[in-house]
């Protein structure tokens, strides 16, 4: 994905580390890296582990800031029960910097630059996660929004609404997607 202005190219390299105890070439397990080309210096640096799960990394919508979820070495690129930290990456300067602990996806940025949407990994759910948001700033926190639904957390680059996404397979033409208010409430039908 693209910073807002263009100039660095967010991807994730997912090398496969070869298992050793396999007679198979490609059994193993994902080594997923974050990687930020810059396009003014043709540099490609490469600024941690990811996940394999979800959209991976998402930028601000205003400034170069990259925003991923840091994945263990050990754990082939999933997150594990407690969730991991959320890293910000301000692409201008090289810093990078924990905000939060314990999401297992991300979806996306309000169009302030103030929240990191994302969601907890919830197995007695259906969908299995708990949406939540993470305030950008230093150690800012995991907040839960208990009323949201659904996965996919993606908020409007441009107006304070965050849409998710349900399975409405128990309700015939039921609605599938919502609109919500950046802080949980006032749900709407999105369809």
């Amino acid at each position: 994905c693209w910073s807002p202005d263009g100039r660095y190219l967010s991807y994730m390299h997912r090398e496969i580390m070869p298992a050793t105890d396999s007679r198979q070439p490609y059994a193993g397990r994902y080594r997923p890296i974050v990687h930020v080309h810059d396009l003014l210096t043709n540099q490609d640096r490469t600024f941690g582990r990811g996940i394999m799960q979800g959209f991976g990394p998402c930028w601000a919508n205003n400034r170069n800031w990259l925003f991923f979820v840091q994945s263990a070495e050990n754990d082939g690129g999933f997150a594990g029960p407690q969730g991991y930290p959320v890293m910000w990456l301000d692409a201008d300067t090289g810093r990078v910097t924990k905000i939060g602990d314990g999401l297992d996806q991300l979806g996306g940025v309000d169009c302030n630059d103030e929240w990191v949407y994302g969601g907890i990994k919830d197995t007695s759910r259906k969908p299995a996660f708990r949406a939540a948001r993470v305030r950008i700033a230093p150690q800012g926190g995991v907040q839960e929004l208990r009323d949201v639904t659904g996965f996919q957390w993606v908020p409007n680059p441009r107006h304070p609404v965050l849409h998710t996404r349900h399975d409405h397979s128990d309700e015939p033409f039921g609605a599938n997607r919502w609109f919500w208010d950046l802080n949980g409430t006032h749900r709407r039908i999105g369809q």
